[in-house]
């Protein structure tokens, strides 16, 4: 139970900092940073939207709509 915490605890961190860090850097400044510090945000969110996509790539819902799908074609008309 302890090591499912710290799964869940990594990716929730994770997204909590990098998605919300750039936009609170940018409201600091009204919306519009200095050049140097909007490539800096840009760079971190590419990282973050690579990343996102490699930590929570694997993870699917048990009741998504694609298995949905696959069990409603399984079914005899």
């Amino acid at each position: 139970m302890f090591a499912l915490k710290h799964l869940i605890a990594f990716p929730a961190l994770f997204l909590v900092l990098y998605g919300t860090l750039p936009v609170a850097v940018s409201a600091m400044y009204g919306g519009s940073p200095p050049p140097h510090i909007a490539s800096l945000l840009d760079k971190q969110m590419d990282t973050f939207s690579t990343v996102a996509k490699m930590i929570f790539g694997p993870i699917t819902p048990r009741n998504s709509a694609a298995a949905n799908d696959k069990v409603a074609s399984k079914e005899p008309p």
